[in-house]
């Protein structure tokens, strides 16, 4: 037989059990077929005992090791300025105060340079020789620029080391006049959806984290329908510590939590 005759060669002791071992792991790593493709191949009756072919070999793992080891390190870059979501608020927020401030290499703004990029705000600026006309919505403008600061804590939270040096407190406060009426207007669209819906029949469920990815730290129930708060407590979240950037999104401090008598969900008021 062909294959006794290769192993007595080769001093091996392959099996024709080894080969569809081997073609098995192959067809999986060709990207052009799908793992029900195989499956049909292998003639196996679960796609469950197929996908045992898709957990890693100790060989391919140990190469890849290598290979990550192997390459040369990247120099690492100092932090770029992040952008502003769109070019649109680009022009209207960061391009607006290089232009008044020229030199300005922070987000960290100080409360006058923050009214006078409000006051500019309310106008809209044409050319020279053109006289500007009232800006008539402010909202979508300020909640953008709020988000930009969120999302940057946020970030920080996951890479400090990238984002961190950019954290700052963001220029428009949840409590701006505008945002809250916003924000009601979209609580209102809400309730527009499921206005359909019995009280008590479907909730939101709002949550806040140590980081990015961290641990519950404080649990909000709100009745989709009434907009009534079901619940709203803190939670200890053991020995898992706040990040400086979450502390910036929801304001929670360690101290907050660590009364606490054990990790999960404080009692009542």
């Amino acid at each position: 037989m062909v294959f006794t005759r290769a192993n007595e060669t080769l001093g091996a002791n392959w099996s024709l059990h080894d080969l569809r071992h081997a073609a098995a792991h192959r067809m999986v790593d060709d990207s052009k077929l799908n793992l029900t493709d195989i499956q049909w191949v292998l003639g196996h009756a679960q796609i469950t005992t197929t996908q045992i072919y898709t957990e890693p070999r100790d060989e391919d793992v140990i190469e890849r090791m290598r290979a990550h080891y192997d390459a040369p390190a990247r120099a690492v870059e100092p932090p770029k300025a992040p952008k502003a979501p769109t070019e649109g608020y680009r022009q209207l927020f960061w391009k607006d105060l290089e232009d008044h401030h020229p030199g300005i290499n922070s987000l960290q703004l100080n409360q006058q340079t923050v009214t006078a990029w409000k006051e500019r705000l309310q106008t809209i600026r044409h050319t020279r020789g053109r006289v500007g006309k009232p800006r008539m919505r402010l909202e979508p403008i300020l909640l953008a620029v709020r988000a930009f600061y969120l999302d940057i804590a946020q970030w920080a939270a996951h890479e400090p080391a990238r984002w961190g040096p950019w954290v700052a407190p963001s220029p428009v406060p949840s409590t701006a006049t505008q945002i809250g009426k916003e924000r009601k207007g979209q609580i209102a669209r809400m309730h527009q959806r499921t206005r359909t819906l019995e009280p008590g029949r479907a909730v939101v469920l709002d949550t806040e984290t140590t980081a990015l990815y961290g641990r519950t730290v404080e649990i909000a129930v709100i009745d989709a329908v009434t907009g009534k708060k079901l619940l709203d407590t803190l939670v200890n979240p053991g020995d898992a510590e706040i990040s400086d950037g979450s502390r910036w999104v929801h304001g929670i401090t360690d101290e907050m939590v660590a009364d606490l008598s054990e990790p999960g969900v404080s009692p009542p008021a």
